[in-house]
């Protein structure tokens, strides 16, 4: 999900960009599709770092603060 009214600021574009100018990233994200858990959140409930972006496998490198999920990635 993106931030349709600042678009240049928001999504994989963006996130590469920050990445390549050694930019910290916090994500605020819904931990029931980060943890492809069963839970029916629909909004952010958890914060991640992103620490990579694979485009050629559309594949975003997290780090996950939460005990029990340290690193993680997801599609």
């Amino acid at each position: 999900m993106t931030d349709t009214t600042h678009p240049d600021q928001t999504g994989l574009p963006a996130l590469q960009r920050y990445l390549t100018d050694n930019r910290k990233i916090i994500a605020w994200v819904n931990s029931a599709v980060i943890w492809n858990s069963d839970d029916q959140r629909s909004t952010a409930d958890h914060f991640l770092v992103v620490t990579g972006i694979d485009t050629n496998n559309e594949i975003v490198h997290l780090n996950d603060p939460a005990p029990t999920m340290p690193t993680s990635r997801s599609p």
